[in-house]
């Protein structure tokens, strides 16, 4: 039903009622919007579909769950395309173990990862060609997939930051020949790179990401002299969570009064800016405590933004309708470009004189790179906690958040 597609026409719930129907293809010269179909029952009736293609719908309102509602019901699924949807992540396609190929090109996917593809095992044909990927690395699928003899693999025409995280790619891809001398394949960064091959630059990686010298060999035999030395600085380091625990704890009890500040009519307690990457933390331990346990209300962007909404929109709304604005920092954080966009409007939050209201939560250390001016700023001026696994360090990471929620 190549390009039917009108701004009038609607596709009916039994439009498909068909248990022979194998191959399906959607396609239209305009944007075709949730409105024009039922997508809880769009392929109720025709099961027995193994290729589907639905190119230049817009699925950009589209969340997880209705991507599944919409396209569990296809079990036998072999070959799904989705070019120019809109999408801005990989849906749920773990639904499909049959699945053998997969179309996802000339969408605004920006990141890959194993655990979108944990029960596709038969999955050997890929394409995210023309997508807004920096990087791909050994866990942005499963081994399976990886070990798939005829595996292919097309991630052209990407804005690539030539490092150490895209090294494991470049020599996987320039060993099977995807890669070799192909122009599809260019650097985006570092500045010096872009608009050159990223086959060009193997060699300059390997040193640059492994490096050896004698230095390491004198710091080897320093360190021999040095034992008792640094046995007492990780003695200190371990037990630091517990010193700052009871040092916290007399202080607290120095003080018999805390100041009660009414709360603020907001529809939120605290909007929570994280990455996607990091949910289990944010669902298994911060929620849990502060939502389970201290019935405080969190706006989380994957539960609480509206699908209507642009994105931007959902942001600016949802940090308006709380009475606190919490950053949960780590690595994944600050390579994702909408957590840096939050990032910037705390700063604004900081300069308009409103940075008791704002608090930074480490996940975990923290690499150099990603220490922007505005992140800097941040760490000196605003409360922060840092999470550890230490049980004493737990109790004063829970007690600092919920001092600050007060």
């Amino acid at each position: 039903m190549g390009n039917m597609l009108t701004y009038d026409m609607i596709i009916e719930n039994d439009a498909l009622n068909s248990t022979s129907l194998k191959k399906l293809f959607f396609g239209s010269y305009i944007r075709v919007s949730k409105k024009t179909f039922n997508h809880k029952t769009l392929f109720k009736k025709c099961k027995q579909l193994t290729n589907l293609e639905m190119s230049t719908f817009d699925f950009s309102v589209f969340s997880g769950d209705d991507f599944r509602d919409m396209l569990s019901p296809l079990t036998h699924l072999q070959e799904l395309i989705l070019r120019q949807t809109m999408l801005y992540t990989v849906p749920d396609i773990s639904i499909f173990p049959s699945l053998i190929s997969l179309n996802l090109e000339e969408n605004w996917i920006r990141q890959v990862h194993k655990d979108d593809f944990q029960n596709n095992s038969r999955l050997e044909k890929i394409s995210f060609r023309k997508n807004q990927l920096t990087t791909v690395r050994e866990d942005s699928f499963t081994d399976v997939i990886w070990k798939q003899p005829n595996l292919s693999i097309d991630i052209s025409h990407n804005p690539f930051a030539c490092d150490c995280d895209l090294e494991w790619f470049i020599n996987w891809a320039y060993g099977k020949g995807i890669i070799l001398k192909n122009s599809d394949y260019q650097c985006d960064s570092p500045k010096q790179w872009k608009g050159t091959r990223l086959d060009v630059h193997i060699e300059s990686l390997k040193t640059s990401c492994h490096p050896f010298s004698t230095l390491l060999v004198t710091m080897l035999t320093v360190c021999s002299f040095m034992f008792i030395f640094v046995f007492i600085l990780i003695l200190v380091w371990k037990l630091r969570w517990d010193v700052k625990y009871y040092l916290h704890k007399w202080t607290n009890r120095r003080s018999k009064y805390q100041a009660l500040i009414e709360r603020e009519l907001k529809e939120y307690d605290g909007f929570v800016a994280y990455n996607t990457r990091d949910r289990k933390w944010i669902m298994s331990e911060l929620v849990d405590v502060m939502e389970k346990k201290e019935n405080y209300k969190l706006c989380l962007h994957e539960r609480n933004f509206l699908p209507s909404c642009a994105h931007v929109d959902n942001i600016l709304e949802s940090i308006e309708a709380s009475r606190k604005f919490i950053l949960v920092l780590s690595n994944n954080f600050m390579e994702d470009q909408w957590c840096n966009y939050e990032t910037i409007i705390a700063n604004h939050k900081l300069a308009d004189g409103n940075g008791d209201r704002v608090f930074l939560i480490l996940l975990g250390k923290i690499s150099s790179k990603h220490f922007t001016v505005a992140l800097k700023t941040l760490l000196k001026s605003v409360e922060n906690a840092e999470w550890t696994v230490n049980e004493n360090g737990k109790k004063l990471f829970w007690n600092k958040l919920k001092s600050f929620m007060r």
